[in-house]
């Protein structure tokens, strides 16, 4: 009998020590990794325990006024805790409330947002902005129905000091308005913005997609396919895309040069929706990638809302064929990235909450 005490007097006290060592050597997440990744690499960088932590620990603080959330390394900034329907960067964050279709400012100097509409337009599922972010175009469902409303805002600021509040003109477009970017009886189509128009098929993992630029007689020149769930992304000077599909149950990704036809595979993979392309350096992209991968009936399922991901941030540069990780996104699952004019932050919805957030770059 004292033997076996002595025993579990033993046992107890080397899982103490154990337990104290581990906690006592817990490495906190590192935002930034320092070491870069040579493309077509399958290193697994793992994260650190830490990296669950929420907002609302002691890792973040919260200004008190505009209700901006910031992390304690400053790096993520949540923007708007509620859904937002679209936004535009400027020198600040424009966007669009998806409750009440209300326009903010949020400043990155200052971390304030300023309400500067106060028309209430609720249930707007969607907001495009034009790139001056006087202009916006609105859609929602008219009355609780399926018909979808498109109305068109045009946004003058304020001569007076003493307002904050731009004055709106609206119009309802319906038909015909403008010149025919497409002609075709096909009607399921994605569009990819630059200054070259793509539109390609939209993505289904079973079904073969197809990418083309548009011509000026309305017609379609092909680029890609056929490739099971093709999603493209193309620069803003039209001369570099990046596109991803399903081959064999994995998510492949691939950028092509048009300039020489250069074409790189990239890895980590992720879908080419999830990635922003750069204006300073025309070679690389910041994509963010499922630490877990994505499964097979995708893209489909996470633009349907059935599947969500949790990201890292990695920088591509596609010339060099280099991959550096760059943060940790906090389960994030980032939708919609967009570079600030001078790429000192992402900017991104998270499809989780259809929160708006950035990232701090630098």
């Amino acid at each position: 009998m004292k033997k076996l005490l002595f025993i579990l007097i033993i046992l107890i006290l080397t899982g103490l020590g154990a337990w104290f060592w581990v906690t006592g050597n817990n490495i906190p997440i590192v935002e930034t990794v320092l070491n870069n990744l040579p493309f077509g690499s399958e290193e697994n960088i793992q994260p650190t325990t830490d990296d669950q932590q929420p907002f609302g620990t002691d890792s973040q603080t919260q200004n008190e006024e505009s209700g901006i959330q910031v992390s304690a390394a400053g790096k993520f900034i949540q923007i708007s805790n509620a859904p937002v329907a679209g936004f535009v960067i400027l020198k600040t964050v424009r966007y669009v409330d998806r409750a009440t279709g209300h326009i903010y400012d949020f400043n990155f100097t200052t971390k304030e947002k300023i309400k500067i509409t106060n028309q209430t337009l609720p249930k707007i599922y969607e907001a495009r902005f034009k790139p001056d972010g006087n202009t916006v175009l609105f859609r929602y469902l008219k009355n609780d129905s399926d018909s979808v409303e498109n109305l068109s805002l045009v946004l003058t600021p304020p001569k007076a000091t003493s307002t904050s509040l731009f004055t709106i003109t609206s119009t309802f477009l319906r038909g015909y308005t403008g010149p025919i970017v497409i002609n075709s009886p096909f009607t399921n189509w994605a569009f990819s913005e630059g200054s070259k128009t793509v539109v390609y098929t939209k993505p289904q993992s079973d079904a073969p997609g197809y990418a083309y630029f548009t011509t000026a007689n309305g017609g379609l020149s092909k680029i890609l396919g056929p490739l099971n769930g093709l999603v493209v992304n193309v620069n803003s000077v039209g001369n570099r895309i990046l596109y991803s599909y399903m081959e064999d149950g994995k998510t492949k990704l691939f950028a092509k040069n048009f300039t020489g036809g250069k074409v790189v595979k990239i890895l980590p993979a992720t879908l080419a929706d999830k990635c922003a392309w750069s204006t300073k350096d025309a070679g690389s992209v910041m994509c963010a990638v499922p630490k877990d991968g994505i499964g097979m009936d995708e893209p489909e399922n996470w633009y349907r809302g059935n599947t969500y991901f949790s990201d890292r941030i990695w920088l591509y540069d596609t010339d060099t064929e280099v991959a550096e990780l760059i943060a940790e996104s906090m389960n994030l699952d980032i939708y919609q990235p967009k570079l600030s004019p001078s790429e000192d932050y992402l900017v991104f919805i998270d499809r989780n909450d259809l929160s708006l957030w950035a990232l701090k770059l630098e």
